[in-house]
């Protein structure tokens, strides 16, 4: 496993709606894992969190004969020995028979949230150490969230350290609330234990907050332990949440493009976010 450090002076971002779009343009042709859009993706990330100030590292790993690349950017809270992992997978399906699946909200939007987030913490102090991680290899059972567990010692964090993993995952859609009135929703599993935490970062946001997926424990229990890039983490016991916007009828298909996106609801929901990790 290889690690490429990197670090540089802070610059203003892109907005959620500018991000999501490249990540979904078509000379990306849908990030498939060990394809060179998704490669294009990893060095954008890459830049854009070395361009904030943080210290940035990309590892490279194999999995099923392909080699992918994950993206880290640490901003380190002086004082501090604990760490929050924000992390959010950056492949997708790819291109087949033709067509491009874009990846819009599976999961362009989740890594547009992430970059979004560290633009935001790395002037607001936070009291741990967070470190951003765009994955690769989550077509792929995982592979870039298992070598980000692997690789944590090579980057000065012990795994008893970590306080918080938060996994972004599908977070753009209001086209499958979980009760069909209320589009201003967001779903945050394993967050059950910390619902009074979340509940108190939600004022003014006006988000309806779910802990379950669907209402299904079966479903719940699937995408927490099984099939989320969070459950490496959580088969390791160490703490996690999942936050997503759940699957819609445009998950996977050349549909998840941009436009079927909700930016300012993706606002609001990054913005809720950031208040938690400012608790932890």
């Amino acid at each position: 496993m290889l690690c490429i450090i990197f670090s540089g002076p802070h610059a203003a971002g892109q907005s959620l709606q500018e991000e999501v779009c490249f990540l979904c343009d078509s000379a990306r042709l849908g990030r498939r894992f060990g394809d060179r859009g998704v490669v294009d993706a990893a060095f954008y990330v890459q830049r854009e969190l070395h361009q904030m100030g943080l210290k940035t590292s990309m590892c490279h790993f194999r999995s099923s004969g392909k080699v992918g690349h994950n993206v880290q950017g640490l901003l380190r809270s002086p004082g501090s020995t604990k760490y929050i992992i924000v992390m959010a997978c950056m492949d997708g399906v790819g291109e087949y028979g033709g067509k491009v699946y874009p990846g819009a909200d599976a999961n362009a939007s989740g890594v547009a949230a992430m970059m979004s987030l560290a633009r935001s913490l790395t002037s607001a102090h936070p009291g741990r150490n967070i470190l951003f991680v765009g994955l690769d290899g989550h077509s792929d059972n995982c592979a870039g969230a298992q070598a980000l567990w692997d690789n944590l010692p090579s980057l000065g964090i012990s795994k008893s350290d970590i306080v918080m993993v938060v996994n972004l995952d599908t977070m753009g859609s209001n086209l499958a609330p979980p009760q069909r009135y209320w589009k201003d929703y967001l779903i945050v599993l394993g967050g059950a234990r910390y619902e009074n935490s979340i509940l108190s970062c939600n004022e003014g946001l006006r988000l309806h907050l779910y802990f379950d997926y669907y209402g299904s424990r079966a479903f719940t229990d699937m995408f927490y332990r099984r099939v989320g890039d969070q459950s490496v983490f959580v088969g390791h016991g160490v703490p996690a949440v999942m936050v997503t916007s759940g699957i819609t009828d445009n998950t996977n298909k050349p549909s998840d493009v941009p436009s079927t996106l909700s930016m300012e609801l993706l606002e609001r929901r990054v913005e809720l976010v950031r208040r938690w990790i400012l608790k932890l």
